[in-house]
């Protein structure tokens, strides 16, 4: 597996940036959002110091945050500083708080660039690409467009897997500024993602003549080369550089997950899960990385206490629009298979791959002004009750739709799109009220696998569960146990698939999926592999290749590791009908 750089560690790529916080999980309410969704602490994609925007919101000294509010206090339409606090929330990861000063700015100063700019980086932080391509092409209309914000389109379009029109973008940043080496690297991260090796490896050439020994070309050279099934080269080039990998603030919890990668890939596995380990305590003791348990555990809890059968039943659902695309969820817990899956489907005619859209969340977020109760979600949702709100869950069901259009899924023609995005489960209260027809597929995988590689890899939600093994069984569990409770509370159009059953049986399992999704049978879904380009997942490098089994029982070279974490998930293994083999 390559080590797959996420869009946002590509942003580092380009602009040096470096210190860890979470993207937002689903927000229980616009007055606490920062608190609820637990948006303060990231704990895989790493942001520290992106160079000030060149605009006139930072110039020679860079007041504190604390300067800038007093200042906006006193004069509260001034765009300008709006624009720069923003800019100061999103450098410390405060995503939420950062697009409302964003927006603000864009509403005091319609034709300045800086508040278009500024948006497009805070909503491409948030994945949300579609919303970012429009800010940041209105920033370059606005105003000559700089190296930053060219490189921050060729990223944003390589998020879309759009490679053809990022390559442009790259091409005029590196002319602009053709001394910046971190521009050559994140054009090389994007050609890797579209499997041009020699093309990367020749940027990554073109970056260390500019700027020799960047750690970020060492992650970038060991992605190319895993890619390429250089596994023991990747390792030598990254043991090579250790000491300055992991003497890098911003870049050691990337470096370190890199590197037990690549030890898992040569079978030494305990070097691996202590690399693993290491580069986790990095993330909780010096980037401040930490499991958000109280947030977590009042989200799921509400979510149990509300959508109840009784309830439910009471409640309307939305109408269906036959002319137009509907949407197939996919759900599972991540790393259990679901990026597999979503190809298997997308390579049938009838349904066109959305990956991971994110619209759910801000459905969720838009409830409580679309219903106009005095609740917040989910409780707002029964509203739908009185006769004046009767409508509103068409409503939210045609923004999701609009949402998912936005993201270039086309309106009609494909009787299915995908929508893989982590941690949907949680909203399947929400799903089968919107889209009581939709198919539900979800994955299951052996728990102690799915939370192993869950552990391994750099995880942008969950309430930060990512940042120690123990917290990621506990995340499991939770997680787990909400969707158990939907299926017995509500009736849901859905199919488990186990991802086991998947490798063992391809066309089988296939034919399953399709059946359940009443698709006709087509040779295609067999050749899931050759359709993968676009993906964006940290499931990228396999969805390219055809189906292996040596991720399955991978917890077995793990076994003594994963001893202190058995009794968390020994119940839900045995209520999946799994076992724990010695």
């Amino acid at each position: 597996m390559g080590g797959y750089l996420s869009a946002d560690t590509t942003l580092s790529l380009a602009f040096g940036v470096g210190a860890p916080h979470r993207q937002p999980d689903p927000p229980l309410s616009r007055s606490r959002a920062d608190e609820a969704t637990g948006r303060r602490v990231r704990t895989d994609h790493v942001y520290a110091q992106l160079p000030r925007m060149k605009a006139t919101v930072t110039q020679q000294i860079t007041p504190t945050e604390a300067d800038v509010r007093r200042q906006l206090a006193a004069e509260p339409n001034n765009g300008l500083l709006a624009c720069q606090l923003g800019e100061l929330l999103r450098l410390r990861g405060d995503l939420a708080n950062a697009e409302v000063q964003a927006k603000n700015a864009v509403r005091l100063l319609p034709e300045s660039p800086q508040g278009h700019r500024l948006l497009g980086l805070v909503f491409g932080q948030s994945h949300r690409n579609a919303a970012a391509e429009a800010h940041l092409r209105r920033a370059a209309e606005l105003a000559p467009p700089d190296g930053v914000l060219l490189a921050s389109l060729g990223i944003n379009l390589s998020g879309q897997g759009r490679y053809s029109e990022a390559d442009a973008f790259f091409q005029q940043a590196a002319a602009h500024e053709p001394n910046n080496a971190r521009f050559l690297l994140a054009w090389a991260n994007s050609a890797e993602l579209n499997q041009e090796c020699e093309r990367a490896e020749e940027l990554i050439a073109q970056a260390e003549r500019i700027q020799p020994g960047m750690i970020e070309a060492v992650l970038v050279k060991s992605d190319v080369l895993a890619r390429r099934k250089h596994h023991a080269e990747a390792l030598a080039l990254l043991d090579a550089q250790r000491a300055a990998g992991e003497a890098n603030l911003a870049q050691a919890t990337v470096f370190g997950l890199r590197r037990a990668r690549m030890l898992d890939k040569l079978g030494r596995y305990d070097e691996a899960f202590a690399a693993c380990d290491a580069a986790k305590r990095h993330l909780r003791e010096r980037q401040g990385g930490q499991y958000q348990r109280e947030q977590a555990q009042k989200f799921f809890e509400r979510f149990k206490r509300f959508f109840t059968r009784q309830r439910a039943e009471l409640l309307p659902r939305a109408s269906l629009r036959p002319e137009e695309s509907q949407p197939l969820f996919v759900i599972g817990f991540p790393r259990s298979g679901t990026t597999l899956t979503e190809q298997i489907l997308a390579s049938h005619s009838q349904v066109v791959s959305g990956g991971e859209l994110f619209v759910i969340d801000r459905v969720c977020a838009a409830s409580q002004d679309v219903l106009a109760g005095p609740l917040n979600y989910p409780e707002c949702l029964i509203e739908a009750w009185m006769g004046d709100r009767r409508w509103a869950y068409d409503i939210l069901r045609d923004l999701y739709l609009q949402e998912a259009q936005a993201h270039g899924i086309p309106r009609q023609g494909p009787r299915f799109f995908t929508d893989k995005t982590p941690f949907n489960g949680p909203h399947l209260g929400l799903i089968s009220l919107l889209f009581p027809q939709s198919p539900i597929v979800h994955l299951l995988r052996h728990p102690l696998d799915s939370v192993l590689s869950s552990f391994f890899t750099q995880m942008s939600h969950g309430y930060g569960m990512a940042c120690d093994l123990a917290t990621v069984a506990e995340h499991y569990v939770r997680v787990a146990e909400l969707i158990d409770h939907y299926r017995e509370q509500l009736d849901l159009n859905y199919c488990a698939v186990r991802y086991e059953d998947i490798v063992a049986d391809q066309e089988g399992q296939t034919r399953r999926l399709l059946d359940f999704a009443a698709l006709d049978w087509e040779d295609s879904c067999l050749e899931f592999h050759q359709h993968a380009s676009g993906v964006r997942t940290a499931s990228y490098a396999q969805v390219t290749e055809k189906l292996y089994t040596r991720s399955v029982g991978r917890y077995r070279h793990y076994r003594r590791q994963l001893e202190p974490i058995i009794p968390i998930l020994r119940p839900v293994i045995e209520r999946m009908g799994y076992t724990i083999d010695d």
